[in-house]
């Protein structure tokens, strides 16, 4: 199964790191529309007889109407490892910001296709890259954020920070919208931050 794992672990990296979908409007093996993630074991099993051997249990089982114990090419399976990788992905990012200490914390709202709003949070820092320093910008996490008031978001932001163990006293600038709620100097996300923090200034990154 570690070898199997590695195989599977591997295409999910690999279309993770080409922002392309996984899953396709089937879950069979063997059919044209089962997606990148079915489609590309299917290719690498042409020529790897671990992959040939599993897929080909699958397979039979799927043509059979019988249920495959642990077979780990499911929809339920790939969303797994798109989590575990997340994780490690995060845990990096992490690694980075803390190494870099200081920070600035980017924020934006839109609804996702369920109508939720979510909100989607950037860190940006820069790295020391060897012999020049690199300006990153990291994404850190999508949080439903169906509260809109200056007080709501600001809470959310300082709760995500400190659910990642990041400390607010290292933030050195905030960028958002010009709505009211994140730029109002009274009210605004950004105002509430800073009478926490009066070094995390503000910069309208609309």
């Amino acid at each position: 199964w570690r070898d199997i794992f590695q195989r599977l672990l591997s295409v999910v990296m690999f279309l993770g790191e080409r922002g392309l979908a996984l899953r396709g409007t089937s879950e069979k093996i063997g059919d044209p529309n089962n997606g990148n993630f079915l489609g590309l074991i299917e290719l690498l099993a042409e020529y790897d007889p671990l992959l040939r051997e599993h897929i080909a249990k699958v397979k039979k089982a799927q043509e059979e109407g019988k249920r495959v114990q642990a077979h780990y090419l499911s929809k339920d399976s790939q969303n797994e490892f798109i989590q575990v990788c997340g994780e490690r992905v995060r845990q990096k990012v992490l690694e980075e910001r803390k190494k870099s200490k200081y920070y600035a914390i980017i924020a934006d709202s839109t609804p996702d296709a369920s109508h939720t709003e979510q909100t989607t949070l950037i860190l940006r820092y820069l790295l020391d890259c060897e012999s020049e320093f690199k300006i990153c910008e990291r994404f850190l996490n999508f949080v439903d954020c169906n509260k809109k008031t200056g007080m709501d978001v600001a809470k959310l932001i300082i709760s995500e920070l400190n659910k990642h163990s990041i400390p607010l006293k290292e933030c050195r600038g905030q960028g958002y919208d010009n709505g009211s709620n994140m730029a109002g100097i009274y009210k605004g996300a950004q105002a509430i931050i800073m009478e926490t923090n009066n070094l995390a200034f503000y910069n309208n990154c609309a």
